[in-house]
């Protein structure tokens, strides 16, 4: 879930995108994440990206920050995430490899 850019609402098994805020639920063991967050918000910034990253060379680097909405950054942390802990998990999902 968390590298198609979700994370746990903590309520049921719902899911926010930290990017769009899209919000689903209603996951069973067959349905794949990025498909779906595709399906249901192709506009998403992170979905465009992604998209955007695999025709480019894998050692490209990005400001991470360019992607990320203040506001729903300042939902993630309002639900106990640290910054560290979110600047590392969005590293992670662009695979960035920034000297």
């Amino acid at each position: 879930m968390a590298l198609a850019g979700f994370y746990y609402t903590g309520c049921g098994d719902w899911v926010r995108c930290a990017f769009c805020g899209l919000e689903l639920a209603s996951w069973t063991k067959d349905v794949e994440s990025f498909s779906r967050h595709k399906y249901e918000n192709p506009r998403c910034s992170f979905m465009e990206e992604i998209r955007h990253r695999a025709k480019m060379p894998p050692t490209c680097c990005m400001n991470m920050t360019s992607l990320i909405d203040e506001e729903v950054v300042e939902e993630v942390l309002a639900c106990g995430f640290q910054w560290n802990d979110v600047e590392v998990a969005v590293a992670r999902l662009l695979s960035c490899r920034c000297e």
